[in-house]
């Protein structure tokens, strides 16, 4: 099978090196190219090179926005393991680079993360395991309530956070006017992220294809082959 593969980063690279060893020929993109299968990169969002495939092309996208009628299009993120295990692999990358930028260490620290959906719940873990007292800030009650119920502290007012030593947001909207003093602040989210002023913010897009290409290639390339077996029934 002709899989084109879009340009994107090392996890696109690595997604391709995979599906060449299960025999697929995988060719990058270029005008006039034919393929069985156009592979965009993960966020897809409104990518420019859907608008110009012809009618009908099948596209594997992740993540991706907005309408595209023509294309017969099928998100390969749109499965919920997929997002989890994604979530998993940011978390880990998250504490890489909290890390590197610290002159300290996790261990005996207090770290505050922001939000509790797939990425905070598996960060949490993972800091707790490693020795951090960790706070939460949830706007919903059922959240901080499963956040406590984890082993975290909880808070219900996100100005509280002060006298962290690390900051993790994975809230996609502003939750916070800055960064407090003396936090080392790591923004984990899409944009506009949780920070009104990103002024001593360490922006952290793309953990999965900058920290772990090759793992979470094989996460996408999973459900990649689950949605070409639905699409080519034997």
């Amino acid at each position: 099978m002709i899989l084109a593969m879009i340009p994107g980063d090392a996890r696109q690279d690595a997604l391709g090196d995979l599906l060449r060893a299960d025999g697929h020929e995988t060719p990058a993109y270029c005008p006039g190219l034919e393929a069985d299968w156009w592979i965009f990169p993960l966020p897809t969002g409104t990518h420019p090179l859907l608008g110009t495939l012809r009618p009908g092309s099948r596209v594997l996208a992740g993540g991706v926005t907005g309408r595209w009628p023509n294309l017969r299009l099928r998100d390969y993120y749109a499965s919920e393991t997929v997002q989890v295990m994604n979530a998993a692999i940011t978390a880990e990358g998250a504490i890489g680079e909290a890390i590197r930028a610290s002159s300290g260490t996790l261990w005996d620290s207090d770290a505050l993360i922001l939000g509790y959906g797939r990425i905070g719940q598996a960060l949490a873990a993972r800091l707790r395991g490693l020795g951090c007292r960790v706070t939460v800030y949830a706007r919903r009650e059922e959240s901080r309530a499963m956040a406590l119920c984890a082993g975290c502290r909880t808070l219900a007012d996100p100005e509280e956070a002060a006298g962290f030593d690390f900051l993790f947001n994975t809230v996609p909207e502003p939750v916070l006017p800055a960064a407090p003093r003396e936090t080392l602040c790591l923004e984990l989210a899409s944009k506009p992220g949780g920070f009104l002023d990103r002024r001593g913010v360490l922006p952290c897009p793309g953990l999965p294809g900058k920290t772990a290409p090759l793992t979470a290639a094989r996460v996408l390339k999973a459900s990649i082959d689950r949605i070409l077996k639905e699409e080519s029934p034997i």
